[in-house]
């Protein structure tokens, strides 16, 4: 039923329960695995001229590229084929996820986290895997995160 499966990771807590959840989809399906991590663009705020001017790229950290190899070794000896890591940089991680990489890859599933904040900071930062579900072209399977308590 699905050919690619992409997993949508930031560098977190909850990310092994998600590898894991895509890992076992595309292990039944026979399917190729993404590991794909949006590093996000800094972008300061005064005025639309700083912001065009001024925009750079964080660059991965040592620490990030040593966790999305752990992944990718984890899929690998899940006896997953043909795993592969994606970064993207880009200021709208919504957008980089659905309209860039998962039309290049030609993905049929994309495999996210919610991380069930609420109030202020989902106000400030929207939800990632709201967006996903309402703008992705292929089905999208969202892994709810423990709510703490």
């Amino acid at each position: 039923m699905y050919n690619t499966v992409l997993v949508a990771v930031d560098i977190n807590d909850n990310y092994k329960e998600i590898l894991t959840k895509g890992i076992k989809i595309a292990k039944e399906n026979h399917a190729e695995l993404i590991i794909c991590h949006i590093q996000t663009l800094v972008v300061p705020t005064v005025g639309a001229e700083a912001v065009v001017m001024n925009a750079g790229i964080n660059e991965v950290t040592d620490y990030e590229k040593e966790e999305l190899e752990k992944m990718k070794q984890i899929a690998d000896f899940s006896s997953l084929k043909n795993t592969k890591i994606v970064i993207e940089h880009s200021i709208n991680t919504v957008s980089a996820i659905v309209d860039d990489v998962s039309t290049r890859e030609m993905v049929d599933l994309i495999v996210c986290g919610s991380s069930n904040s609420h109030g202020f900071s989902r106000f400030l930062l929207g939800s990632v895997s709201s967006g996903i579900a309402k703008h992705a072209k292929c089905d999208v399977f969202i892994v709810k995160d423990e709510i703490k308590k």
